[in-house]
């Protein structure tokens, strides 16, 4: 069994909700957005142990905390979950505690509501499907909050609807692993453990064994007595006490100590799971183990309740916690193996890589209600993706915005550019990390309207950084129609010249030092270079070379910054992510005097207008397109 739907009434961050499910599901969207309060609905439905605990709900888990209406009349909470794909088994255990079935497309996902009688599932686009409910509300009479779950058969008389019992949730292999794990709880004895539902699984008895213990536990005490000089003080106070407390001589008294509450539940309460290292002269307990080791214990008892399921739906909230990533992945993959279906919530990249892209569901408020989307991946973006830049993808799935630029270079500088502001905490003039923002290079500025068309998918703002070259004129138009907002650099320029022509002789001398460090071929070009337009003398020092530029910079910057740009872009081909983070870090070093590139503020600047919904042209819309100047 799956679920296929599910329809969410008034319950915290959900107004109303339709959600339409796969076999695999990761739910992804920012913090407090709703991703657990929709595990927690459905562990509402399903989850046979739910309606027995106290204070299940509170006026706080209704929408709004809105638990009456303008007339007083209570607000229901009601979630519904629609059963479909089912097994022969399935079909006639619910056959008649369902009522009937109803008649679902599976091409169109939804339940065709004018049949009425057998024949459609006759074809094979439809199949049987129920319904089961969870309700609450506050009840007037008794002043306290009452919730059930049932079969939703009659939406006219709730009378009529049978109970949906511990016993058929059962059938379900339903399990909610929560963000919050506690090794201790998970091997308790007690009645919901989930080491107590292994022994029922595997009808496995410590009668025996128990009776055993308290047995030992009697005497323990006695371990006290092996003392002589413990025993002889014990006999010296129960001598005093017969001077106050007189008995005759059949009546003689002593004083032991003994273990109280030797019951079944007084022994095991407290026994605690301990991990013993082989080698180690001492176990430790589970609970003071790493927090990664803690977490992997109690998912390992879980599998093996689950591996004994043939129906399982496994919910799984931030499996990421504590986790390194090879143990994330791997994780994600035993989940998807053991389950017939699984719903899972993170914000790591390394959870979502197992997943198809097909099997997201994008979480968004909107009017503080949470919504839930798929991505819309066309079949040639899907493949597109999926072959050379989903783990890219992957990235975004956790942003608030993508920017797009045109290459390694680009992405390199921005990228360390951006950290660089992230790390001196500006308010009004934020990088892409505080931003919410993934940086994706798309191989060359026409590349990128191709990437726009399928990240827009995603159903985020994209942000593209471009050049202005007459090669590339044309592509501008497009990418400006696929984007929300497009950033230019100036004229007949791009990344690099606008770098070199807004850079201090310190910052382009550092640049060239680290190249000279990282690529002697390149410093050698250089060298070259400037020697033979500036008289420098035969010596390669990097001195010479600094002394050089320094020279050209005096008397002609423009002049100095076209031979640097036609020697290290044109010439050499230095394009990659190293070249553009080095030169980021020349302006990533906090010292007195140094001058951030015009342009590059610019752009910071639109941006973060941009996200604040606060860029508006003379007419007060949003703007969308702006063109640097030098």
């Amino acid at each position: 069994m799956t679920i296929l739907k599910a329809i969410i009434d008034n319950y915290r961050s959900f107004c109303h909700e339709e959600i339409l499910f796969k076999r695999r599901n990761l739910l992804v969207g920012e913090n407090n957005v709703g991703k657990t309060n929709l595990l927690e609905a459905i562990n509402l439905v399903l989850d046979p142990y739910a309606l027995y605990q106290k204070n299940l709900i509170s006026e706080l888990d209704f929408f709004g905390r809105k638990t009456h209406n303008k007339d007083r009349s209570p607000v229901e909470i009601k979630i519904e979950l629609v059963i479909g794909n089912l097994s022969e088994d399935d079909e006639n255990y619910f056959r008649n505690k369902a009522g009937g079935w109803e008649c679902w497309n599976i091409q169109e996902k939804k339940t065709i509501e004018s049949a009425e009688t057998t024949a459609c599932f006759d074809d094979n686009n439809n199949m049987k499907v129920f319904r089961v409910a969870f309700s609450a509300k506050y009840d007037e009479i008794e002043d306290e909050f009452k919730w059930e779950t049932f079969y939703p058969k009659s939406k006219e008389d709730e009378s009529l609807n049978p109970s949906f019992t511990p016993s058929d949730k059962k059938r379900f292999g339903f399990f909610f692993l929560r963000s919050y794990r506690n090794v201790n709880q998970t091997f308790t004895f007690s009645t919901y453990s989930i080491l107590n539902k292994l022994l029922k699984e595997r009808n496995i008895k410590l009668s025996e064994q128990e009776a055993a213990m308290i047995e030992d536990a009697q005497q323990i005490g006695k371990r006290l007595q092996d003392n002589v000089d413990f025993e002889n003080l014990l006999q010296e106070i129960i001598k005093e006490l017969n001077r106050f407390v007189p008995l005759d001589a059949k009546s003689a008294q002593q004083l032991k100590f003994e273990l109280l509450m030797l019951s079944r539940f007084g022994i095991l309460r407290n026994l605690v799971p301990s991990v013993h290292v082989e080698g180690a002269e001492m176990p430790y307990p589970a609970a003071y183990q790493g927090g990664g080791t803690r977490n992997a214990l109690v998912f390992s008892s879980i599998v093996k309740l689950a591996e004994r399921t043939q129906n399982c739906i496994f919910l799984f909230e931030e499996p990421e916690n504590s986790l390194h990533p090879h143990l994330q992945r791997n994780i994600t993959r035993r989940v998807q193996s053991l389950s017939n279906q699984c719903f899972v919530s993170s914000h790591s990249p390394c959870i979502a890589e197992p997943f198809n892209l097909r099997e997201i569901l994008l979480l968004r408020k909107k009017n503080y209600s949470t919504k839930a989307v798929r991505p819309e991946w066309g079949e040639k973006g899907m493949k597109f993706i999926e072959r050379y830049y989903k783990s890219q993808v992957v990235q975004a799935l956790f942003s608030k915005a993508i920017v797009l630029v045109e290459g390694p270079t680009d992405e390199g500088f921005f990228s360390e550019f951006s950290q660089y502001l992230d790390g001196r905490g500006f308010t009004h003039l934020r990088g892409f990390d505080s931003l919410g923002c993934t940086i994706i290079p798309c191989e060359s500025k026409t590349q990128i309207p191709t990437f726009a068309e399928h990240l827009r998918g995603l159903k985020l703002p994209l942000i593209a950084l471009i050049d202005d070259e007459e090669t590339t004129r044309s592509s501008t138009d497009s990418i400006k129609e696929m984007c929300g907002l497009t950033v230019s650099f100036p004229l007949d320029t791009n990344l690099e010249k606008v770098l070199l022509l807004q850079s201090s002789f310190e910052q382009i001398g550092s640049f060239i030092a680290q190249l000279h460090e990282i690529r002697g071929d390149v410093f050698r070009e250089l060298y070259n270079g400037f020697r033979n337009s500036s008289n420098v003398q035969s010596s390669r020092h990097l001195s010479d070379l600094l002394n050089a530029i320094e020279k050209i910079y005096s008397s002609d910057k423009l002049e100095c910054c076209k031979k640097l740009y036609n020697i290290l872009v044109d010439n050499l081909s230095v394009k990659s992510t190293r070249y553009g983070k080095l030169w980021g870090s020349q302006y990533c070093k906090i010292r007195e005097g140094i001058k951030f590139p015009k342009n590059i503020i610019e752009i910071f600047v639109y941006i973060n207008k941009y996200l604040q919904g606060s860029l508006k042209n003379n007419e007060g819309n949003p703007k969308k397109y702006v063109q640097l100047t030098l």
